[in-house]
């Protein structure tokens, strides 16, 4: 399983990558604005404070599930194309589950990290907003503590991972040294917590969040010169 996952992530990133030299290729390939000198030009790189507002439910079958809210906060930092981009976050979730015929209240809260991997990060040279739009899309894995309580069971601490996808698109023009972007991610979590009859139960989630973010391109050690041949003839973003 993990060889077939390894080998299909691998196709997927080189097929993003033909996709995006395609597209760099392509008459508005590059930028009026200079990415190597401008201190304000996207490059790809900027720390972040994101807000997050979404619907968790469980997954497990045989479980009745009913949605419920989800609420959080992150820190994100992103290298030169995002080639490192983690972020830090809480966020908080509550929904109930119908377990061997009882209603039973979830509320959790989850502190951890994640990776995103960005398989068109080559298009933020485009510095263009569909460039934008698509070096933005990302898969991501992660890691949380997990602080759950079951109805009035005791709040138990368990530690989970997850995987998603997501992608982030700017609202203003991120040329201007700041931008706020709006975001959208899938995540499904795995993890274990003592069910009510006092087992071990998979109790894990699906959650869609929402995400509005403000970034700072004012991360200079993390700036490269960009080649002359991406800075001739396209337009800025939004022209």
């Amino acid at each position: 399983m993990l060889r077939f996952a390894t080998s299909t992530a691998s196709r997927v990133i080189l097929c993003a990558s033909l996709v995006s030299l395609g597209l760099l290729s392509s008459p508005r390939a590059s930028a009026k604005v200079d990415l190597s000198q401008d201190s304000s030009a996207y490059q790809g790189s900027y720390w972040s404070v994101q807000g997050h507002l979404g619907l968790t439910t469980g997954f497990e079958d045989g479980h009745v599930e009913s949605p419920g809210p989800s609420l959080g906060l992150s820190l994100r930092l992103a290298s030169v194309l995002s080639l490192a981009d983690f972020q830090v976050s809480a966020l908080g979730s509550n929904y109930s589950t119908a377990w061997q015929g009882t209603s039973i209240g979830v509320t959790r809260v989850s502190v951890g990290g994640e990776a995103h991997i960005h398989p068109f990060f080559l298009l933020t040279l485009q510095n263009s907003y569909l460039g934008n739009w698509l070096a933005g899309i990302y898969g991501s894995i992660g890691a949380d503590l997990d602080l759950t309580v079951l109805d009035e069971l005791p709040m138990e601490a368990d530690f989970g991972w997850h995987v998603g996808l997501g992608m982030d698109f700017p609202l203003t023009d991120p040329n201007n040294g700041t931008s706020t972007w709006l975001g959208v991610a899938y995540r499904i979590k795995f993890l274990e917590v003592m069910g009510p009859a006092g087992e071990e139960t998979d109790f894990g989630e699906h959650t869609i969040v929402f995400t509005i973010g403000y970034r700072d391109n004012d991360i200079n050690f993390m700036r490269l010169p960009i080649p002359s041949e991406f800075n001739e003839t396209s337009d800025k973003p939004g022209e």
